[in-house]
This record gives structure tokens, C-alpha cells and sequence, in this order.
């Protein structure tokens, strides 16, 4: 599927929203963005552990995208760390 958007004075775009939701893409979430060979790609972004690099069950904690990425076997080990 491809649309045709311009880029604002501010160089944004914006998703159109069939695509959004055909990707499960909603408002205030996190997407990568990379650029490679003058092709520009939007994925809709994984969280990964910070600690461990696992992307099968991590989380985003407090809703801080990116810099609090944790795992669910990382966050019990970090509780049992503040805990002692």
C-alpha cells in the first residue's frame, strides 16, 4: 500500500490513519525509523531489554519508551537487587 504525504515545514510526517491501524500503530507510540540505500523505513517498535537484549517479552516501563525497556526475568532481578 503507498501514499503519497508531504513533509512539513518541520520536516514531520504524518501516518495516515488506515495505516496506522492496519499496522497496529496507535497515537503516542514508539517507531523505528531508518534510512538505508535512500529508501526511508518505518517499523513499529519493539521494546527490548536493556539488560538482556530480549525483545520476546520485554516491556516498557511507566510508559518511557526506549530508555526503560525491561524484561519481566530482568525486572525481578533488579527488585530482588533493591530489595537486599
Amino acid at each position: 500500500m503507498t501514499r503519497f504525504k508531504k513533509i512539513t515545514k518541520n520536516r514531520a510526517i504524518t501516518i495516515p490513519k488506515d495505516l496506522a491501524a492496519e499496522f497496529g500503530i496507535t497515537g503516542g507510540e514508539g517507531i523505528e525509523i531508518s534510512c538505508t540505500d535512500g529508501t526511508i523505513t518505518i517499523r513499529k517498535r519493539a521494546p527490548k531489554c536493556r539488560i538482556c537484549g530480549d525483545v520476546r517479552e520485554a516491556i516498557s516501563i511507566r510508559g518511557i519508551v526506549g530508555s526503560l525497556d525491561l524484561c519481566p526475568v530482568c525486572a525481578d532481578s533488579l527488585k530482588e537487587e533493591f530489595n537486599d
